[in-house]
């Protein structure tokens, strides 16, 4: 039996925790000769409820009231994200920093980096991510990294030359990032899906936990986008008769126009949700993704321009941009997307892309 780690950001956000399970189920449920487990080094401090929100002593305070005003809910969700890594993680034995784990590196016959933003350009864990260790006769791949930025300076691209050199698997989330380590390495670097797309929605249901009662309603997925997302989404609840509830762990932001905050949310219940939304307006990625997978009427909002490469391409290649909102001061970033617009065919055929590639790295 092939024994597999992980290694990604596998905490502290729906978009990490999510991405992680859906990785390691997919492969436990298609291979039966792998052993799966995910690196377990990460602190808890993701967790604090109270910790510092600003430089501003004034607006720390008020930030930190408001966290106090919820401290229940926010607990709430932080204990329901513990319980679920519990139950349905397979961790390896706890490393309590990167220095322990990267002295003690346990062996594997895949060392798998990915999903999510593991290849950020400031990341602290960068060293790990990028696998700069003596793997022990192991293969080194990556599987859907992300550098979250189409921005690559030159001595960035210099930096991480040599260590991508020693993966005999290299893919990558973005067509940005794809292109650019390619460049790098000399050699094709496919795209693939984020793992959260590699489940089917049947097997997203047998895990997620719905919302009690009988309430239609518009679910807004809340990053950055503050009360101009909600007066977009609230407009749209009323033209429909729909509630409207808001997923955030925003405390001390004061929403109007929302029937129902959600600060408690687990990665069940985060699921169920979006299962059981009669519409969704979200400014995430995953927000996108699970809008996709439950075949939910959505609208993207771009509220970080620099941030909306990922989205747009994952949208692009549904032939859905159509459902992106909020784009007059990212016209560009759009006009670059539109030229190559895909049709659903091309999710179809990147699924298929995206497991072949774990095929090659199980099979090697």
């Amino acid at each position: 039996m092939k024994k597999v780690g992980i290694f990604t950001i596998y905490i502290a956000n729906y978009g990490a925790v999510l991405q992680t399970y859906a990785l390691q189920r997919y492969l436990r449920d298609k291979y039966d000769d792998l052993d799966v487990e995910v690196v377990d080094f990460y602190t808890h401090a993701p967790y604090a409820i109270f910790k510092k929100a600003s430089t501003n002593p004034v607006k720390n305070a008020i930030k930190q009231c408001a966290r106090a005003l919820h401290y229940g809910s926010l607990k709430r969700r932080n204990d329901r994200e513990l319980i679920f890594i519990k139950e349905e993680f397979k961790l390896s034995r706890r490393y309590e920093s990167i220095d322990e784990l990267m002295k003690n590196m346990p062996k594997y016959d895949i060392y798998l980096t990915g999903s999510d933003q593991v290849f950020n350009t400031n990341s602290k864990y960068r060293q790990l991510f990028f696998q700069q260790f003596n793997a022990s006769g192991g293969i080194k791949a990556a599987y859907a990294p992300s550098f979250g930025t189409s921005d690559f300076p030159e001595e960035y691209r210099k930096a991480i030359h040599s260590p991508l050199s020693e993966f005999k698997y290299m893919s990558c989330r973005e067509d940005d990032g794809a292109e650019m380590m390619a460049e790098v390495l000399g050699r094709g670097v496919p795209r693939v899906l984020d793992p959260t797309l590699l489940l089917s929605k049947d097997q997203w249901k047998s895990m997620m936990s719905e919302p009690k009662g009988n309430d239609k309603f518009l679910l807004i997925y809340d990053l950055n986008g503050g009360q101009r997302m909600i007066d977009y989404a609230s407009k749209i609840a009323r033209e429909k008769g729909l509630k409207v509830w808001c997923i955030t762990q925003h405390a001390d932001v004061r929403y109007k126009r929302v029937d129902k905050l959600i600060f408690d949310a687990g990665p069940r219940e985060f699921v169920g949700l979006f299962a059981k939304a009669d519409y969704v307006v979200t400014d995430s990625f995953h927000g996108t993704s699970f809008s996709l997978i439950f075949e939910k009427e959505f609208n993207t909002y771009i509220a970080v321009p620099r941030a909306s490469r990922r989205i747009l391409a994952l949208l692009k290649d549904c032939g859905k941009l159509d459902r992106v909102v909020n784009l007059e001061d990212n016209t560009d970033v759009l006009a670059s997307t539109k030229a190559s617009e895909k049709s659903n065919n091309a999710m179809v055929e990147l699924r298929r892309e995206s497991y072949n590639f774990i095929d090659k790295i199980v099979s090697a």
